[in-house]
């Protein structure tokens, strides 16, 4: 048996053939057409479409043979394609090229061989049409000119092949441009409106914070006058006039804590509230915060308690910060709970998680779940009844799960409408403040 040789163009031709994209493709009607037509004209029991791969042969349509490829080496296709004109064996058995190809000796049993070269688009040699017979015959002129006119129908059927890959391609690169252009202007406007976003939100901060301020500046004087005549420091009262005054003095403390919250909100969004972290004493905090409630908790004669787990004595936070969030969370619970209810303050340790709870309840109104979620937005109240009952910005446990996170934590609730509730801020327990490493020397 003969190999064939390579052609002296081999890596054009492999170039040429890939660049058909046809390869380990589906069979396609176009070619299996062509193929039908060949075996009836012909008689043969096989006819085939190879593409001439760097080392086997790939049937691209197939008629009367099973296998999708053979290899390169006992190709007859090979010998057509590296002669570079159509290939007739009429006996391969009397064929020293062939005689002891496996094809021959074994299945399909080939005796009779014709192929035509087929030239791609680019004038490269890609494969063949050919067609097989198991016994020998003669193949006439007449046969010849007609396997060339189907080796040429074959030729324009790989040339709309690679004009229809080069339309695809130029379509799918349309696409990707015009896409990558969309893209483009749709991040320029997110750009843009982000931008603007951010603008405003630079705005809002800055008109709360002087609006915070230039209120600030009156109230406080408001609040000094009302204190002054509530002493009588220009002269003694009627008692009409001290609730008069004493109203004024409620009325100007209310506003002044509801700046207060307004200006925080508005610095922790804009990110301008820096802690200042420290070891504190947490029992001394805890009752620092419920001494400020005390008053108007025995007010509506609630009862108050308060445990803390001895096992929690000092903890890394901005005692003020902290401060804040008990007094918010415990005037919540002085405000919600009917007269003659419960509240009361809870710290555990979580020494395995490291981290310390704070625990305000009470045996309040509740909240219901699906309220839950938008509990912790600034200015939200969760029904405009409770507004007119109890007085409110919506601010204070936006505030609360704000501070939390700042220091690391955050908030959870447990609560059902008529069942009170549990608010708890789990923050991380640090006992002595993270010292920054040396530098070097």
């Amino acid at each position: 048996m003969v190999e064939p040789p390579l052609p002296a163009d081999e890596p054009e031709r492999l170039a040429a053939l890939r660049a058909l994209e046809l390869l380990d493709t589906p069979a396609e009607e176009r070619f299996d057409r062509l193929t039908r037509l060949a075996r009836r004209l012909f008689d043969a029991p096989i006819a085939l479409v190879t593409l001439v791969d760097a080392d086997r042969q790939w049937f691209k349509s197939r008629q009367g043979l099973d296998t999708p490829e053979t290899p390169r080496r006992v190709s007859f296709c090979a010998h057509a394609v590296a002669a570079g004109q159509p290939l007739v064996v009429s006996d391969a058995l009397q064929d020293p090229r062939f005689a002891a190809n496996p094809h021959v000796t074994g299945p399909p049993h080939i005796r009779f061989y014709a192929g035509h070269p087929l030239r791609g688009p680019g004038g490269r040699l890609v494969g063949t049409l050919c067609v097989i017979d198991r016994r020998p015959r003669a193949f006439t002129v007449e046969d010849r000119a007609a396997l060339a006119d189907l080796a040429n129908v074959a030729e324009r059927e790989l040339s709309q092949a690679e004009a229809a890959r080069r339309a695809t391609a130029a379509a799918l690169e349309a696409e990707r441009a015009q896409l990558a252009r969309r893209v483009e202007e749709r991040t320029a406007d997110l750009m843009a409106a982000n931008a603007q976003l951010a603008r405003a939100a630079r705005l809002k901060d800055e008109f709360l914070a002087n609006m915070s301020h230039e209120l600030r500046t009156p109230l406080n004087s408001i609040l000094g006058l009302s204190e002054a005549l509530e002493e009588e420091v220009f002269g003694p009262l009627t008692e009409r006039q001290r609730r008069s005054v004493a109203g004024i003095a409620e009325s100007g403390r209310h506003l002044l804590a509801l700046i207060n919250d307004i200006l925080d909100l508005s610095k922790i969004e804009a990110q301008q509230i820096t802690l200042s972290l420290e070891p504190i004493d947490v029992g001394q905090v805890c009752e620092a915060s419920l001494r400020l409630v005390t008053q108007s908790a025995q007010a509506r004669r609630l009862s108050v308690e308060w445990s803390l787990d001895s096992r929690v004595t000092t903890l890394v936070a901005d005692v003020r910060r902290l401060k804040q969030i008990l007094v918010n969370l415990l005037a919540n619970a002085v405000k919600f709970t009917p007269e003659g209810g419960h509240i009361g303050l809870e710290v555990r340790g979580d020494r395995a998680a490291r981290v310390v709870h704070f625990t305000v309840w009470d045996t309040g109104i509740g909240i219901a779940p699906e309220a839950q979620e938008r509990l912790f937005k600034p200015f939200v109240q969760l029904d405009s009844s409770l507004t007119r009952r109890y007085e409110g910005s919506g601010l204070g446990l936006a505030l609360v799960a704000r501070l939390a996170e700042l220091h690391g934590g955050g908030v959870t609730l447990e609560s059902s409408p008529g069942a009170g509730s549990r608010f708890t801020v789990a923050l991380p327990w640090v006992e002595q403040p993270q010292r920054a490493a040396p530098a070097p020397q």
